[in-house]
């Protein structure tokens, strides 16, 4: 049976991180490589970050004074350990750590674990078991709490922002949906990462019992968030060529001088801030109060991601955005409670069923496309 710490290890640490850990050359860089172990264990484990963060650098350095790094990789040929591997175990070990126990190693899941999957239950849950950095989208249209039903409370964003951040790769990208009071929320929620908003003007506006009162409502606002610049794929449109000539010098402005250049275009355009998309209801049943058109969903996917990433929706709904990402050829990751909802007050639906029927409809559609694709 294989040892849980090689597992532990091997799943969880950096391996060029935990060289830099162990392997001081001489005192001056102690210091340093101490601030280095701190930074690649402390993330994933309190306790063993606790230990090392209370001890000097000469005292980190002094636990391997009587190891050479040849002697320690000699002892990991010994035991049929990866040296990295073994290094962290002999450091922990003199920590004084408990070991971990082999059903706790166990319940650690790799990221193909979660892969294509709707899981049910509570999103802060789950997203305690998804691996660190391993999600290239977050995709998610969040309850708004604007509403009275019970299914639409907002989930704590203290607690939401811990997962997305931890789980969410560095050049990854957070996209949520919002609407007015929650628009702002959310952004003021983190504002380190917010980068932009889009808007979403609907074909079908919405708030009609309150017509006389104020405006319909025919948008809706798409939040941008990430730590560094994410895949940007921009989604061209068409539009009239055009040539207006040379322009000339500009000598002031926001972004300072320009030089002579000419201006004009083929046709194509850049995306703007303002995207429009029909409602859910254009493109057949709707499953949910707050279903979001899939149109959409492929639009935001294709803009922010590659084919073969991985989107993930923690309140996945009636799976709109997981079929989107099918769609799309991009794998996904659903999250869904569940909790009883009457569609309509006729029916009780279980969404976690409708998406799971949704998303073999769209792999059914999606091949025979591509069928049709090959004929030409």
């Amino acid at each position: 049976m294989e040892n849980p710490w090689v597992s532990y290890y091997n799943t969880f640490m950096p391996s060029n991180q935990i060289f830099k850990a162990v392997y001081f050359p001489d005192y001056k860089e102690a210091n340093l490589k101490a601030k280095g172990f701190i930074l690649a264990f402390g993330s994933r484990n309190k306790d063993v970050y606790k230990s090392i963060a209370d001890l000097g650098s000469n005292e980190l350095r002094n636990l391997l004074r009587t190891n050479s790094y040849l002697e320690l990789e000699q002892r990991a040929q010994q035991e049929g350990l990866p040296v990295n591997t073994y290094c962290l175990w002999y450091l922990r070990k003199n920590l004084g750590v408990e070991e971990p126990k082999a059903e706790e190693v166990k319940s650690k899941k790799t990221i193909a674990h979660f892969e294509n999957k709707i899981l049910e239950g509570d999103c802060l849950e789950i997203m305690k078991g998804v691996p660190a950095k391993s999600i290239d989208m977050i995709l998610c249209d969040l309850p708004y709490g604007t509403t009275q039903n019970h299914w639409d409370s907002v989930i704590p964003l203290d607690q939401l922002w811990l997962h997305y951040e931890r789980i969410v790769k560095d050049e990854g990208v957070i996209v949520l949906t919002a609407q007015g009071l929650f628009t702002a929320t959310l952004m003021l929620s983190n504002p380190k990462i917010f980068k932009y908003k889009i808007t979403w003007v609907k074909s079908k506006p919405t708030n009609f019992l309150n017509a006389k009162k104020q405006p319909l409502r025919k948008h809706e606002d798409v939040l941008v968030f990430y730590k560094s610049q994410p895949t940007y794929n921009p989604q061209m449109s068409n539009g009239e060529p055009y040539n207006k000539g040379f322009r000339k010098d500009q000598l002031t402005g926001s972004y300072g001088d320009f030089k002579t250049v000419e201006v004009k275009s083929n046709g194509e355009r850049y995306p703007t801030d303002v995207i429009y998309f029909k409602t859910a209801e254009s493109e057949g049943e709707v499953y949910h109060p707050t279903q979001k058109p899939i149109e959409l969903g492929r639009y935001l996917i294709r803009t922010f991601t590659r084919e073969g990433d991985i989107v993930l929706d923690n309140a996945c709904g009636s799976g709109s955005f997981l079929v989107s990402a099918v769609l799309e050829r991009r794998k996904f990751i659903g999250v869904e409670k569940n909790q009883e909802v009457y569609l309509f007050k006729k029916h009780k639906v279980d969404y976690i069923e409708v998406s799971k029927q949704r998303i073999k409809e769209a792999e059914t559609q999606y091949k025979a496309e591509s069928n049709k694709l090959k004929l030409f």
